[in-house]
């Protein structure tokens, strides 16, 4: 199975250290407050210009976070977090994952309710970008990952762009999101992330 995977997980590299440059406490609140808005995202994704797929994503302080990536149907793959375990799905094969703890990945990081950029994370960067129409959040833990935002023409972060993530390897994996969707819970419902998943395909 390749493993396409890594879009979801990388362990942190030990102990990271912020920039000493002085950051945008304004940015870093909007950001908190965009991240921690969300209690439902649904989005088709691009990795590394080359593979598609559509993630959803939920929120709750009773279940705590869930996540799910279907790619393209010729890959028939799909990844499942939930109950602080991530499971990787081989549509082609009838067995069961075993469970991989999301300590130590990004994705545990994403799937918090409350995310506070300063005691959960090691910020190294953050700025927008001289057209104004995109803001950046580069972090060194929980991983080497920069997260992109949209902008509206004043300013707010409008959407969740996409990320890059440097993985143990060092490879870099480039996410872009496109027909990004946030708090419609009609479109992201409990039965996504409930197994068995072998009898329908979410993504088209």
């Amino acid at each position: 199975m390749r493993k396409l995977f890594l879009i979801l997980i990388s362990l942190s590299f030990g102990i990271a250290q912020s920039s000493d440059a002085p950051l945008d406490k304004s940015l870093l609140t909007q950001v908190e407050n965009y991240l921690n808005g969300i209690t439902e995202l649904v989005a088709e994704f691009t990795q590394n210009t080359t593979t598609t797929g559509k993630i959803w994503l939920k929120r709750s302080i009773k279940e705590g976070g869930k996540m799910r990536l279907d790619y393209e149907p010729r890959l028939q793959q799909r990844v499942v977090a939930r109950d602080d375990q991530l499971f990787v799905y081989d549509l082609t094969d009838k067995s069961d994952p075993l469970p991989q703890s999301l300590s130590g990945m990004p994705a545990a990081f994403i799937l918090q309710n409350n995310i506070s950029l300063e005691k959960d994370a090691a910020v190294k960067k953050i700025s927008k970008r001289k057209d104004g129409k995109y803001l950046d959040l580069q972090l060194s833990s929980p991983a080497d990952l920069t997260l992109t935002f949209s902008l509206y023409e004043n300013g707010n972060i409008k959407d969740l762009d996409g990320w890059v993530l440097i993985d143990a390897q060092g490879q870099e994996i480039d996410v872009k999101l496109t027909k990004v969707n946030v708090n419609d819970p009609t479109l992201v419902s409990d039965s996504l992330f409930a197994a068995p998943f072998k009898d329908f395909i979410f993504y088209q």
